[in-house]
């Protein structure tokens, strides 16, 4: 058996823990992110890997560590090149930095592609194609073909968020319309139009979103066919240029069942009788949500080191 160090970060948070071949979580901890600067974000990162790897004697030796983080990544040459959530402003030799550091072969990816690495080796999600879609504060995906991961010619395949939709005849992006962070910022401008909806009351996230659709909303509810609209047709599109027998969806905003019940009908509506053939399987990511991305860094360092 051979275990890995891994790592997530994220615009909020930093874990780290050690995973084995299997998927099985042996230690994790959580700590916070600190991004007032490139240099400060650095530095929480090695903090955290420092306490953690200090908290393992005791535990087997890993046999190589594996990072997913937000942003653009050169994984082939182990760079961090820049990120919005997280101020990299200049390329970060990551995977050498923390080989120096840890004495431990490192690799580096997206934390999207680190997940459908997860959900791939430890979900269940091993099939000949692989669609992997994580709809959270923002959106992007990841396609596996016969175990191969689709980088792209320069390593940014996979930003579906930016894909171009046709709504009410105006071109819009996927993301601002079914996002997280899309609802969040589309409730918060319509709410003066809408001074009896539910959504001016408590906290305002996806999921409340989906319940004042539910319970007749007109806000809630312009919101959420929009959404559904968005993201089955993209679906709908991913389907018939990839042509999966899998598509399995993570992220918070397709924790809630009946917005993904909606949205698969809406893919399926859309989709030819040829492309829906072979699809065996659309369901949410197997995987422990918040350990996800941690178990996608194990599973990187096990596909590049293993």
């Amino acid at each position: 058996m051979k275990y890995y160090l891994a790592v997530d970060v994220g615009g909020t948070k930093i874990l780290a823990g050690l995973v084995d071949e299997k998927g099985q979580v042996l230690a994790w901890r959580r700590y916070p992110m600190r991004r007032g600067s490139q240099e400060e974000a650095l530095a929480a990162i090695f903090s955290a890997c420092d306490d953690f790897v200090s908290s393992l004697p005791g535990q087997p030796r890993p046999a190589a560590l594996g990072l997913g983080t937000v942003g653009h990544i050169d994984p082939e040459r182990g760079l961090w090149l820049q990120s919005y959530n997280i101020p990299i402003h200049r390329p970060v030799e990551i995977a050498r930095l923390l080989t120096e550091r840890y004495g431990l072969p490192a690799a580096v990816d997206n934390d999207v592609r680190c997940a459908a690495r997860g959900e791939w080796a430890f979900g269940g999600g091993q099939s000949r194609v692989m669609l992997y879609l994580n709809v959270g504060t923002g959106i992007g995906s990841a396609l596996i073909c016969q175990g191969k991961l689709l980088l792209g010619a320069d390593h940014y395949a996979g930003e579906v968020g930016y894909m171009v939709m046709n709504w009410e005849g105006e071109p819009q992006r996927l993301e601002p319309m079914a996002s997280g962070g899309g609802l969040i910022a589309s409730a918060q401008a319509m709410l003066p139009q809408f001074p009896e909806s539910p959504l001016n009351r408590g906290e305002l996230h996806a999921a409340a979103v989906f319940e004042a659709a539910r319970s007749g909303d007109a806000l809630g509810g312009f919101l959420a066919r929009r959404a559904v609209d968005a993201l089955g047709t993209a679906l709908a599109n991913l389907a018939s240029a990839y042509n999966p027998d899998t598509i399995r969806l993570g992220g918070s905003v397709v924790k809630d069942p009946w917005f993904l019940k909606q949205v698969e009908r809406r893919m399926r509506t859309l989709c030819l009788p040829e492309t829906l053939g072979g699809l065996r399987c659309f369901a949410r990511s197997a995987l422990d949500p918040a350990q996800v991305g941690m178990l996608g860094a194990g599973a990187l360092a096990m596909e590049v080191y293993g």
